[in-house]
């Protein structure tokens, strides 16, 4: 077994009762990949498979390949029942659609993006893919993927190389404050404009990718109090490095986590421009000698 898929209706309600026997049984391994399915779990898995024998082959490789562009979080049978044992902690599992072609010649394929939210065991919403990675540059969990920003009139992409997060909380003056700090690695992948590239339009780059980032991050974590969702571990953050107020705050942690205030610090670093050291389009003249 590779895959677990709940359906969206049965998510809504309450999903502990159903993941009992995979915990209890002595044969199940608990890095099995948990999936949410928008429909029912039987449309999933009747899907004709496009890759592999098996449509459940197919699902777990395309989360797997998803998940490298940071649209997609990784959830397993363990990571979701240690947050739901965790007080207050939320998770986010991968959501998963059957797309019909326009071309009815075609048969149906998966498609994953995105998370849904849960609070306890139950599933409470939905974050689309830049509302997930939003979360994932937090949580420290950003591997690979693209950003892509608009400088001007130029689209511009970005290969992230490498990149870190942490928050830290405190209580003060009646709320909860989370800081967080991005740190991100990026090699310029695609420039679809004209100009040099001195160390002005680097920085420019630089700040437009820093803010997409904290626009990323504001979304997803507006959508997480939206939901009452935990998903960073605040109130855990409290009870393990603030116990003195996580004593104070515990009995009314939903509320003040609702109104939350967050601040965010990102560091982006354009650290090469790819195997071009002009633009592809200049042509610099003269003959071939």
């Amino acid at each position: 077994n590779q895959i677990v898929v709940i359906s969206s209706e049965i998510a809504k309600e309450g999903i502990a009762k159903y993941l009992d026997f995979f915990f209890r049984d002595h044969e199940t391994r608990y890095d099995v990949s948990l999936v949410i399915a928008e429909k029912s779990a039987g449309d999933i898995l009747s899907v004709e498979s496009h890759l592999d024998n098996l449509p459940a082959q197919d699902l777990y490789k395309l989360i797997k390949s998803q998940k490298k562009d940071s649209g997609v979080t990784e959830c397993t049978l363990f990571s979701f029942i240690r947050d739901y044992k965790t007080q207050y902690k939320s998770s986010l599992v991968p959501f998963v659609r059957v797309i019909e072609p326009e071309d009815k010649d075609k048969s149906p394929h998966l498609f994953v993006a995105g998370s849904s939210i849960f609070t306890d065991d139950k599933m409470v919403g939905i974050l689309d893919e830049k509302q997930t990675r939003g979360v994932l540059w937090v949580k420290d969990s950003i591997n690979d993927g693209i950003l892509a920003v608009e400088h001007g009139e130029t689209a511009v992409s970005l290969e992230i190389i490498s990149s870190s997060g942490k928050f830290t909380a405190r209580y003060e003056n009646g709320k909860i404050k989370v800081k967080s700090k991005v740190e991100a690695t990026l090699s310029l992948g695609e420039y679809q404009g004209d100009g040099n590239f001195d160390s002005k339009t680097m920085k420019m780059l630089e700040k437009l990718c820093i803010d997409e980032i904290k626009k990323e991050i504001n979304e997803g974590f507006a959508k997480l109090k939206e939901n009452g969702a935990d998903v960073f571990g605040v109130g855990d953050y409290f009870y393990r490095h603030d116990y003195k107020n996580w004593q104070k705050i515990s009995p009314n942690f939903k509320e003040l986590y609702k109104n939350a205030e967050l601040d965010i610090e990102v560091e982006a670093k354009i650290i090469r421009t790819g195997s071009l050291l002009k633009l592809l389009d200049i042509h610099p003249g003269g003959n071939n000698e």
